[in-house]
């Protein structure tokens, strides 16, 4: 992929799943990535299957509903692998008492799901300092 090498990005729900082929694909690319995962041992598993030396990767703990936890992981990833330059926000955000099937979610409980997912967003996006200098 052209345009990503020594880039840093930041993938949350990178444990598993989309998150975490998303973050292979970025390190393949060359990129640098910091890996954020409610299950931090999950996150700390891919980072080891990544990025060996912990040059290119780091695994952090944090649950991206909590704001306070989404904030001080994207200044730890800032600090260890240097400036964001982008986010992908994967994380799988399920509130406990919404879980049922698709057909059965009244537009209530998707809406608060969906409300979760767009702050998990803005706030990676905003801690990221996207803007149209960042990207060649």
């Amino acid at each position: 992929m052209r345009g990503i090498e020594d880039r840093h990005f930041l993938v949350t729900g990178g444990g598993s799943g989309i998150g975490r082929a998303t973050a292979e694909h970025l390190v393949r690319h060359g990129a640098r990535v910091s890996v954020l995962d409610k299950d931090g041992d999950a996150a700390a598993k891919v980072v080891r299957s990544l990025d060996s030396s912990g040059t290119r990767a780091i695994a952090l703990p944090c649950d991206v509903t909590h704001e306070g936890d989404l904030v001080d992981a994207i200044a730890r990833a800032d600090h260890e692998l240097g400036d964001l330059c982008g986010a992908v926000t994967s994380a799988g955000i399920n509130i406990e008492e919404d879980r049922v099937p698709l057909d059965e979610m009244t537009p209530a409980a998707f809406a608060r799901i969906a409300s979760r997912r767009s702050i998990c967003a803005s706030i990676s996006c905003r801690r990221t300092r996207l803007s149209s200098s960042t990207w060649p």
